[in-house]
């Protein structure tokens, strides 16, 4: 009788846990392939990515030796690449365009502004986060605030 319970419960933990371990390889084998992607965007560039993070649907990368910054992001079957020479760039800004609905703070859009050093001053816009794309924010706030500073260290050089 004591087998016939060990066998049980070993099953039911089986079963539990398998579903687990699936979602975290399927995950580990989609950033894989997001860091894929990043790599031979910057090869492209002649560059090398020293830096990135994983979020979502995109991967965010920098040559912190060549100051350039790469995007790449996947969504609704779409592929978007991004590429920009941050020795070009004078300043770097996250926009957070967000409302208050009963006192809860909605996010819906995350913009990184880049702002040219060239003579027509243009602003360079990145829409790293949607509310139309997705319901709500996974990481990208946090992740955004970790890059804004780091990026501003490669401006103009």
């Amino acid at each position: 009788m004591n087998t016939g319970i060990i066998i049980i419960g070993v099953v039911l933990v089986s079963f539990s846990t398998v579903p687990f371990i699936l979602m975290g390889m399927k995950s580990k084998k989609k950033s894989q392939w997001f860091l894929q992607q990043l790599k031979e965007l910057a090869s492209k560039h002649h560059a090398e990515i020293t830096r990135f993070d994983f979020c979502r649907d995109f991967i965010l990368g920098i040559d912190e030796n060549k100051h350039q910054l790469f995007y790449f992001q996947f969504l609704n079957q779409t592929e978007k690449a991004l590429h920009i020479r941050l020795s070009e760039m004078t300043d770097c800004k996250l926009i957070n365009h967000n409302r208050t609905l009963e006192n809860v703070t909605v996010v819906d859009q995350l913009i990184l502004i880049f702002k040219s050093s060239g003579k027509s001053k243009e602003e360079i816009k990145w829409m790293i986060y949607s509310s139309d794309d997705h319901a709500h924010l996974d990481d990208e706030l946090q992740l955004m605030n970790k890059w804004v500073p780091l990026i501003k260290k490669h401006l103009g050089k």
